[in-house]
């Protein structure tokens, strides 16, 4: 029989790039009358600002995406631009 091996975690920390923080703090200041109701709040809308702060912290441009057009052959260095985990992801597979 065969069988996968043990899985391995590790985790890492990662920066966000600095337009994933200005996203972030913009998600937090347009929400921030929602937010500060708490608990008196609607459950929804607090789960919908959470869902915008995961989408940031995953990647910039599922906030917001590009609004000038790419070339292909940048496409793949804008979109790791965009990610902290990308760059990190990047840096550690990338071997010359």
């Amino acid at each position: 029989e065969k069988s996968l091996p043990a899985k391995v975690e590790q985790i890492l920390r990662v920066e966000m790039t600095s337009l994933q923080k200005q996203y972030y703090r913009w998600i937090l200041s347009k929400n921030y009358s929602a937010l500060r109701k708490g608990n008196k709040g609607s459950p929804s809308t607090f789960l919908n600002i959470v869902i915008e702060l995961k989408k940031c912290c995953n990647h910039a441009h599922l906030i917001k995406p590009s609004e000038h057009e790419v070339k292909n052959e940048d496409y793949l260095q804008q979109m790791l631009r965009g990610s902290g985990k990308l760059l990190t992801f990047g840096q550690a597979t990338y071997s010359p």
